[in-house]
């Protein structure tokens, strides 16, 4: 059995939310971006990204790199809030990520609760203009995490 480490690097939960439940599919250990842990213990690295305002979280990239130095395996999940840009999001982390073994985009879930000032304001206002487009409210897709513990066990 491998020993898999799971880096959830987000920043309002989601991140974090799928990491944990891709961790009981795979029997991995599941820790936030901010910890710190020796990658060298484990056998299989997951990390986990949010995308905020287009953007990738920092704390991925620097696990990134510490994860391509140790030359481990590696398999990467994103979660942001348009399903619509799902392909291009998966394309832009294949530049950044060419080793990686398998990338998903499992969406991804939005609770401005847990931001402040404009990050409240952004939250609540897109979440607002995809209900008037008549466009899903970001949800996290069970099916894309079940797919990638079948990928990441193979």
């Amino acid at each position: 059995m491998n020993n898999i480490l799971i880096v959830a690097c987000g920043e309002f939960g989601a991140t974090l939310k799928a990491g944990r439940k891709l961790g009981e599919l795979v029997s991995g250990a599941v820790i936030e971006g901010k910890e710190k842990r020796d990658i060298k213990e484990y056998d299989i690295i997951v990390l986990g990204t949010n995308i905020r305002f287009n953007k990738f979280n920092k704390r991925f990239f620097k696990w990134l790199k510490a994860v391509k130095k140790a030359d481990k395996p590696l398999y990467i999940y994103i979660c942001g809030a348009e399903i619509e840009a799902q392909e291009s999001h998966i394309q832009r982390m294949r530049e950044e990520a060419p080793f990686a073994n398998d990338i998903r985009y499992v969406w991804g879930e939005l609770d401005a609760s847990k931001a402040k000032r404009f990050k409240k304001y952004a939250i609540e206002s897109f979440i607002e203009g995809r209900k008037k487009d008549g466009l899903s409210k970001p949800r996290i897709l069970d099916k894309e995490i079940r797919e990638l513990a079948a990928s990441i066990k193979e």
